[in-house]
């Protein structure tokens, strides 16, 4: 019997002044099991895994092949900083920060004459 499943992990996207994180669930998954690229500006993440499980009784002899997989993905402005995106993967959570640019000062007092 072979069983394929797709699935949209779900997500939590947050920001703070320096970076965006993006954060998936996606429990049973290995490190080597997920890809992460930014191809023209859009940030992709997939994974895919195959699970095969044997059994073998007196009568019978029983193969499962069972496939997961997702692909989940982002359009990326300019104000982030595409070279310096770093992932890390823990517990079952796949957590991918992407920090901003750095930002010159734009503001400066002007004094009247």
């Amino acid at each position: 019997m072979n069983g394929s499943k797709s699935f949209s992990p779900p997500t939590n996207i947050f920001s703070d002044k320096n970076t965006v994180t993006i954060q998936l669930s996606v429990p049973g998954f290995a490190r080597n099991d997920i890809e992460i690229e930014v191809d023209n500006g859009t940030l992709v993440v997939c994974g895919e895994y195959s699970d095969e499980k044997e059994r073998v009784e007196q009568n019978y002899h029983l193969t499962e092949f069972k496939t997961r997989s997702f692909k989940r993905s982002w359009d990326l402005d300019d104000s982030v900083n595409v070279d310096s995106i770093d992932a890390n993967y823990e517990s079952g959570i796949l957590t991918i920060s992407i920090p901003f640019k750095d930002r010159k000062k734009t503001s400066r007092k002007i004094d009247v004459q």
